[in-house]
């Protein structure tokens, strides 16, 4: 079903292709689920203790948000803990966040720039999610193209916060995890209405 892998690192993940022999709907589900339903960490929830730089409270936590945390979940409930602590004049970056569990992916991600005298102090919590619910959760770009009537070629970009074959694996555990569900439902259906 999946053969001519070749894996490759990029400045900001890997690059995974392969060739999959499957119906192009069965390719098209486990693109959109690569892109959206694999877990994955983001900072969801930042706590301001101080923050006398030019930016809004609400920027600098967008901005966090969108930075890439490694790692793949266990389960859904996980939290990482970030802390910051950063005086002027300097320039905040993402490598100055602070975890005993966790890392981000990139360390040279400017945040905000402090003046003298400027001070931000912070600490902000990396929570599961999906890229369904928001961008900041998506751990890859996924393309593909037909090259024969059942087979295509995929090429997976990640973004460096997951290896790009275990975004695979989750991807093909999630559609499995979705055809049983269904199955599921579809005996209950039949039994009741046997019934």
């Amino acid at each position: 079903m999946i053969n001519n892998i070749q894996k490759e690192k990029t400045k900001i993940g890997e690059r995974l292709r392969f060739n999959l022999k499957a119906p192009l709907s069965f390719s098209s589900a486990l693109r959109r689920i690569m892109i959206s339903e694999v877990p994955t960490y983001a900072i969801e929830n930042v706590y301001f203790y101080e923050n006398t730089s030019s930016m809004y409270d609400e920027l600098i936590a967008h901005r966090l948000g969108l930075i890439p945390i490694r790692g793949k979940p266990v389960s859904s409930d996980e939290v990482i803990t970030f802390a910051l602590i950063k005086e002027g004049p300097c320039v905040v970056y993402s490598g100055d966040l602070e975890s005993e569990a966790g890392e981000v992916v990139f360390k040279h991600i400017p945040i905000v720039k402090l003046k003298e005298g400027q001070k931000l102090e912070l600490e902000c919590e990396a929570l599961v999610g999906v890229g369904k619910t928001h961008a900041k959760w998506q751990p890859c770009n996924a393309i593909y193209k037909q090259i024969d009537k059942d087979e295509v070629e995929f090429l997976v970009e990640s973004y460096g916060n997951m290896d790009s074959e275990d975004l695979l694996i989750s991807s093909v555990e999630v559609l499995k995890n979705k055809a049983e569900k269904f199955l599921d439902e579809l005996e209950s259906f039949e039994i009741n209405d046997a019934e």
